[in-house]
């Protein structure tokens, strides 16, 4: 369906649209101007024939947005439904390009950013679920790379249409049933491709899946049709990270692996425990945030893509500081990138402990041959390790030993002498000399003075 022709016109009595941004299923973006304040903004209007469950839904993505308040969930100002006009959501508007339309144009992402992008993603997330809201539509078009004075790679997650309102008191709003399948098929957890009721390790899987065809380049399963690949989705595992993209850290791959295991118990516990998780190629990501001197953001150099993040977010700060991660529950703190390997979390997750072995799972596969993955009717969970730094990303890459002019934690180097207290030797240096060169001449002109006069006549 069409976007309908809405430049010019003024919508609830302030926001004058200026053009199209872009389309769905179900809804358009354009970009407007709030009258009243003089702002830039994005108007999302719902299109098409409008039931009063499309409307309900619209109004619960205003409100679940608006409510969060996250730094990487796109913020929503204004829901209207006004007689003789469209219902329409007013958002900020947002300068860069979405995850899709990026990878779109990489075959692949690098570890470094790929973490980088993730954890922002399980930041807002972890809110969402602490507020009780599921999101259910994790995917790389819904996951916007915003350009800001910060970062490059500012990440906002958009489009809450779907979610699911875990924690709703009767009367408040729909509330989706189990049967129903909501979502896109390539990026579902098996619970909610069967129909089954789902709660927040469905957007782990999703997120995971995002991750897994950053890394690899292809989607976690494919097929030929929607139904076809929710049986896929239900009863294939996908091919271990490792296979496809080897240069990736083994540790790394073996997580993306466990955050798509078909038993949601298998799976990290929360977003918070995936953050821990990921934290020592976060601070690797950011450690390698910054340009080095002469390139350009988005090019490859030697082979490798330089991201086109050139500064870091705030909350991240400069190289040596700590990473501070807003995740709603609290503030996930990692340690500098040059500190030990200790993360601590300012405020633990609400939902129960972590569940003990798998006895009945969703679909009995077994595991393919010569995957490192076991069947998932294997007793206990997947441990997923949370490994310290190394000196390098890469097996390939061994730790580096510190150099002499490093500073050990608890001592302090001696300075180097500065340049101008090195030009200021060198200058006294010359100047003794030429003092002396001078006192020599004085003396040797004395001397051949008094033997020019005791020489006989």
């Amino acid at each position: 369906m069409s976007a309908p022709k809405l430049e010019g016109r003024v919508l609830g009595g302030r926001y004058r649209v200026e053009r199209l941004l872009g389309e769905g299923g179900m809804g358009a973006v354009y970009s407007a101007v709030q009258e009243n304040l003089q702002r830039r903004v994005a108007v999302k209007v719902l299109l098409g024939e409008l039931s009063s469950d499309h409307v309900m839904r619209f109004r619960q993505e205003a409100l679940a947005s608006a409510a969060l308040g996250h730094p990487n969930i796109v913020q929503v100002t204004d829901f209207q439904a006004p007689a003789g006009e469209p219902p329409f959501l007013v958002m900020e508007l947002l300068e860069g390009e979405s995850l899709r339309a990026f990878m779109g144009r990489h075959v692949r992402v690098t570890p470094e950013r790929t973490v980088f992008i993730a954890v922002q993603i399980l930041a807002a997330l972890s809110a969402a679920h602490k507020a009780g809201i599921i999101h259910r539509d994790i995917k790389p078009a819904n996951i916007f790379l915003s350009r800001t004075p910060a970062a490059n790679d500012f990440v906002k997650i958009l489009d809450f249409g779907i979610a699911k309102v875990v924690r709703q008191e009767a009367g408040q709003g729909p509330r989706t049933e189990m049967g129903a399948v909501l979502g896109t098929p390539a990026y579902m957890a098996p619970e909610q491709a069967l129909g089954l009721d789902i709660d927040h390790r469905t957007d782990l899987y999703a997120l995971g899946a995002c991750m897994y065809e950053m890394l690899t380049g292809r989607k976690p399963l494919v097929a030929a049709t929607s139904g076809e690949l929710l049986v896929a989705i239900a009863r294939q595992v996908p091919e271990p990270v490792a296979r496809l993209a080897p240069k990736v850290d083994a540790r790394l791959a073996a997580l993306i692996d466990s955050s798509l295991a078909k038993d949601p118990r298998l799976r990290p516990h929360d977003a918070l425990d995936m953050i821990d998780a990921l934290s020592p190629w976060a601070r690797s990501a950011v450690s390698r945030a910054k340009r080095r001197p002469g390139e350009r953001s988005g090019e490859l150099v030697d082979g490798d893509y330089v991201p086109e993040t050139a500064k870091v977010p705030p909350t991240i700060g400069a190289p040596e500081a700590a990473l501070a991660v807003t995740t709603g529950t609290g503030t996930a703190t990692m340690a500098p990138i040059n500190a030990p390997t200790t993360v601590t979390m300012a405020a633990s997750p609400s939902y129960p402990p972590r569940a003990g072995a798998a006895t009945q799972p969703l679909v009995p596969p077994a595991a393919p041959s010569g995957s490192s993955l076991a069947p998932v009717n294997t007793p206990g969970p997947v441990p997923v390790p949370v490994p310290a730094p190394s000196g390098g990303l890469y097996p390939s890459h061994p730790p580096q030993a510190p150099s002499t002019t490093s500073r050990p934690h608890g001592r302090a180097t001696p300075p180097m002498p500065s340049t101008v207290a090195r030009a200021k030797r060198a200058s006294s240096f010359v100047l003794v000399i030429a003092v002396v060169a001078m006192i020599v001449i004085v003396l040797g002109g004395i001397v051949v003075f008094i033997l020019d006069r005791l020489s006989p006549r």
